[in-house]
Formats: structure tokens, sequence, C-alpha cells
């Protein structure tokens, strides 16, 4: 795990400016105080979730393409929900108590690769509670950019994406021909690639633009940093109350282009969805 520099008054601007190339409109830049945490230094490998789901009796394989099924490559198609109760087992093994209740009750879902399975989970966020758990949008955000006062950059450590991440331009095999454009990914095995193979984004933090999108605990709203915005400076935002939309997913990955990729780039997808370029890692609050 790795410190997130806060500096003297553990303030940041979180979002893009204006001029900021490919910016979204729900960028606005607002200004956020946080409280000291410590973030891994990698997503979550396939390993790392094999212990998990070992533990808990669940078969692994199949709800993971074969290509991601490597001990050192991140891990993929994981749920929000899986995430969550990833850190609470976590938790477990080192002693802790968890950070998440979670309640699970039967829904009308479909049990395959996509859903999780056919139940609704409720899930509540003990804000005291010390340990490991999902970042928040903000703590994400802050460690991508290399902590209060680190350079500003389009990446998370470079103004190019090549240097730090791996995105649909570089996931896969080289063509010896062909101009395929977006499809380039689909005719030269575009996958992930193992953790820490590009540069790190300066405090010893990897793979945060590129190889997989990383869920985040709070729920998405488009016009959530204009009310931030509005409020002044933000202390430990958690995002929305609750949303029609899904939860936060930040860093883009190998399946997407670069703009998707951008430091300041939000995302959402529903919870229970597992995706082939979903993935998370953790903070710690000790």
């Amino acid at each position: 795990m790795v410190p997130v520099p806060l500096g003297a008054d553990r303030i940041f601007k979180m979002g893009s400016p204006e001029s900021e190339w490919k910016r979204q409109k729900d960028e606005k830049l607002h200004e956020v105080k946080l409280s000291p945490y410590q973030i891994s230094d990698a997503p979550i490998t396939f390993y790392q979730f094999a212990l998990f789901s070992e533990a808990i009796d669940r078969d692994l394989a199949s709800q993971t393409p074969y290509w991601g099924r490597f001990g050192d490559h991140p891990m993929v198609s994981v749920s929000w929900n899986e995430a969550v109760e990833y850190a609470n087992w976590l938790n477990g093994q080192k002693g802790r108590p968890p950070c998440y209740t979670i309640q699970k009750e039967k829904n009308s879902g479909i049990d395959n690769r996509v859903r999780l399975d056919s139940l609704k989970w409720k899930v509540d966020w003990d804000t005291t509670a010390k340990g490991f758990r999902l970042p928040t949008e903000a703590e994400w955000e802050l460690a991508a950019r290399g902590g209060v006062g680190a350079p500003r950059t389009l990446f998370a450590g470079s103004d190019t994406l090549d240097e730090v991440g791996w995105f649909w331009k570089n996931s896969g095999d080289t063509l010896l021909y062909g101009n395929w454009g977006m499809n380039r990914i689909y005719n030269n095995n575009g996958r992930t690639h193992a953790v820490k193979q590009k540069k790190d984004n300066g405090i010893g933090i990897y793979d945060m633009s590129g190889n997989v999108y990383e869920w985040c605990w709070d729920w998405y709203d488009a016009d959530y940093y204009n009310k931030c915005y509005k409020k002044g400076v933000e202390l430990n935002p958690r995002g929305a109350e609750s949303s029609s939309y899904g939860r936060v997913i930040r860093g883009g990955s190998w399946f997407n282009k670069a703009e998707d990729c951008r430091t300041a780039y939000r995302g959402d997808f529903s919870p229970d969805v597992r995706y082939n370029p979903l993935g998370f890692r953790l903070v710690f609050v000790p």
C-alpha cells in the first residue's frame, strides 16, 4: 500500500479545466479535502482474487476470460458487489472488522457470467471503520494524480498514455498491415497485461490509466461536481446518496480509447455487472 501525499492543507482540485483535451461536462473543477489514506500500488490481481474465490468456494474460471487467467494480471469481469465482498474478506484475513454491511435479498436477476447472481445486494459503509475498502472517487483521483502538489498530467503520471497505460492501441498484438480503427481490438487480441509493466505515476502507483477500469464507492451523478463546486471545499466526499445510474468507474482500460483513460474521466456501471474491462484496487485506512 502506498501513502498518498496530502500536503499541508490536504486540498486538491478535482476534475478538469475547460481547456483539457476531450473534457466532458461532468468534470467541473472543484476543491476537495481528504483525510490520510493509502492505496494499492496496482489493481487487485487474478491471483489475489483467486484466494478469495477459493475461500468462499466460487468458480472463478467460469467468469474470467481465458486471457485474464494469469496470476499477475489484474482481475477482470468482477462486479462492484464482488469488490466490496472481497474487501470485507481481506479485512477478516488481517484480523480487522469489515467496513461494509452486506445484505442479500431474492431478486429476479439472472445467474450468468454477466450478472453476479439472482440476489439484490444492499451495501452500507461504516465510515468510521478502519481497514481495506474501495476508494471514493476523490481518493481514486488524487492517488492517480500523485497526491497534492504533483504535476498535473492528462493521464496518471504522464501526458503520453503509452508510457503509463495499456489501452486499445497497444493492448494487443501488432498487426503487420491493415487500418482497423477502433475495430483493431477485435483483430489483434486486445487484452489485459501484467501489472506494473508501464511507468508508475511518480509515487509508485501503477496502472491507474488503462489496463482495467476501477470501481469506486460512489454512485455516479453527472451533476455531482457542479453541486460540490457550489458548496466550496468538500471534506471527504462520498458521492451521491443514490442514483439512477451505476457506481463510478475510473481510469479506462485495455479496451478503451485514450480519452477514456484520462485521470479526470468519469464513467459508471451497474454494481451487479461483470464486464471484461472491469477491475478494482483498494485503499487502506490505518
